[in-house]
């Protein structure tokens, strides 16, 4: 089978950020507003502004960015660049690949990519809960198609083909 490259969508891209935009706002109103006299109150509210502010410019820098390909698949492997983890591994060979599952967290599914290697990617996860995680189920990434060009079903279906494929 031949490389598949899936693009990030910028307009799925712009609508989060849109939401990310208007929960900063909002917990920085939040922060200001005389009701909340309790300074704890304040700095969390301004703590959490400041992180969204910086998940914000993030999430500009993506929609921004030139490099639009979001996952590549090929006969080798895949690749994902739509999570920090994702990126932090880069490729991950078929062959390090156990299984695929599905997860559904928070009303949205993710294909779930669980490894026979798991020495290998431990150190990837990020603080103790991801690690701990890690080591129960082994799954070294989830993808979504949330920011992708492509729906759901349609990128399982292609994940499955190029992973049967392997085998």
């Amino acid at each position: 089978m031949k490389e598949t490259v899936i693009q990030f969508n910028t307009r799925k891209q712009v609508i989060i950020l849109l939401f990310a935009v208007g929960l900063a706002i909002a917990i920085f109103f939040v922060g200001i507003y005389p009701m909340f006299l309790d300074h704890q109150i304040r700095f969390f509210s301004i703590t959490f502004f400041l992180i969204s502010c910086w998940l914000v410019s993030k999430g500009l820098m993506s929609v921004f960015s030139k490099d639009k390909a979001g996952l590549i698949i090929n006969s080798n492997g895949i690749h994902s660049k739509v999570t920090s983890v994702g990126k932090k591994i880069g490729f991950i060979p078929w062959e390090d690949v156990e299984r695929l599952g599905t997860t559904i967290l928070m009303g949205s599914s993710f294909i779930s990519i669980v490894t026979n290697k798991p020495e290998r990617y431990r150190n990837f996860m990020f603080g103790e809960k991801g690690k701990k995680e890690f080591d129960e189920h082994h799954t070294i990434i989830n993808i979504s198609a949330q920011e992708l060009d492509i729906d759901y079903e349609k990128l399982k279906n292609l994940i499955e083909q190029y992973f049967n494929a392997s085998r």
